[in-house]
This record gives C-alpha cells, sequence and structure tokens, in this order.
C-alpha cells in the first residue's frame, strides 16, 4: 500500500514537471506577449501613453494592444545566420519548435520557416511564414525590421493586417489596421502607421 503511494506520488511529480518545462519551452519560442501599462514599471510612462494616444486616434487603428517583443528569441534567430560563410540572407526551418504568438482571440499563430537578412549583429529583418502558405489552416506571415531591439513592421493574419511601432521603454504598440479606411494602396502603404 505505501509502496504504491509512492509510486503514483512520483508519478505525479514527473507529470507536474513535464508539465512546466513544456509552458517554458513554449514561453521560449513566443514572438511577443501583450501586456498593459499597469503591470509595467517603466520610467517616462507618459511618453508610452501620448504613443498610444496617437496610435488609437489614427484613422487607420482599429485596436490597438500593447506588447513587449522576445528580443532575445529574435536574436537567436538573428544568430543562426553562418558568420563565418559572410553570409547576410538565411533561411530555415522550425518545425520541431516554431515560432508563435497569440492574436488577440486568444488563436495561436506558427511560423515553421524563417526568412533573416542581417545587416549587423543587432539590426536585421525577419520574415516569417507557413511552409503550407496559402494551404495553411490560417494565412499568416510577419515582416520586422530590428534595430537594436526595436521592432517596426507588419503582420498579417487571415484577413487582418497589424502594424508594429515602438512606443519606448521596450514596449510595441500593435495595431489591428481598419482596411476600409486605406485607398486603393492596401494596408502595407500605411500613410499614418509611422511615428
Amino acid at each position: 500500500m505505501f509502496r504504491t503511494h509512492v509510486i503514483l506520488m512520483l508519478l505525479f511529480i514527473v507529470v507536474l514537471i513535464s508539465h512546466v518545462v513544456d509552458a517554458h519551452a513554449f514561453q521560449e519560442h513566443q514572438l511577443f506577449d501583450y501586456t498593459t501599462l499597469e503591470s509595467e514599471s517603466i520610467q517616462e510612462r507618459h511618453k508610452v501613453e501620448e504613443a498610444l494616444s496617437r496610435a488609437r486616434s489614427a484613422p487607420t487603428t482599429k485596436e490597438i494592444y500593447l506588447i513587449r517583443f522576445n528580443v532575445d528569441l529574435l536574436d537567436s534567430l538573428n544568430d543562426r545566420v553562418d558568420k563565418s560563410s559572410g553570409e547576410e540572407r538565411m533561411s530555415f526551418e522550425t518545425k520541431e519548435t516554431p515560432v508563435y504568438f497569440y492574436t488577440p482571440s486568444e488563436e495561436r499563430i506558427e511560423f515553421d520557416q524563417i526568412y533573416i537578412t542581417r545587416e549587423t549583429s543587432s539590426d536585421y529583418f525577419v520574415h516569417g511564414s507557413h511552409t503550407q502558405g496559402l494551404l495553411a489552416d490560417v494565412f499568416a506571415e510577419f515582416y520586422l525590421s530590428v534595430f537594436s531591439g526595436l521592432v517596426l513592421g507588419n503582420i498579417d493574419v487571415g484577413s487582418e493586417s497589424y502594424f508594429v511601432s515602438s512606443f519606448g521603454e521596450s514596449l510595441h504598440g500593435l495595431r489591428l489596421l481598419d482596411k476600409s479606411k486605406f485607398k486603393n494602396e492596401g494596408p502595407h502603404h500605411c500613410v499614418d502607421c509611422g511615428e
């Protein structure tokens, strides 16, 4: 009887530890996470509030979210570019450990094909997509420019387009764009997206 209890307890501990390890592994490959001003300890809160207010009042903004990028993940992707070969571009698959993020509606979007164009060790361009492309359940891709930890770019998920811009203090805005407010150029020609 005692032996059965010990075995069950050990089994429970192993299962519990495996879930903690899995959760940590998922967080390592998460592109960004949502945050709030209230949960952040930032030096110049008024500057971030002003940037949020400007983005919120832009005519092409449908919704705005405050996010924090996983810069360590982005830098690790950039570090995969073979420095010794002198190559400045590289593509690779991340099927075993896909890069992912959650949409505001909590849908997990995975990218298993990554393309890097390297300018310097801290300045680079990252493009992520599904290898299945248009055949994927939800078509999604991102184009991000990273400059010393500041991120600027576009994320497309299905019919929704987002614009990413830096708000300072390592915080970024993720703007859901209102495509009906664009002229004929489309969301990638956003006039009011820049800060």
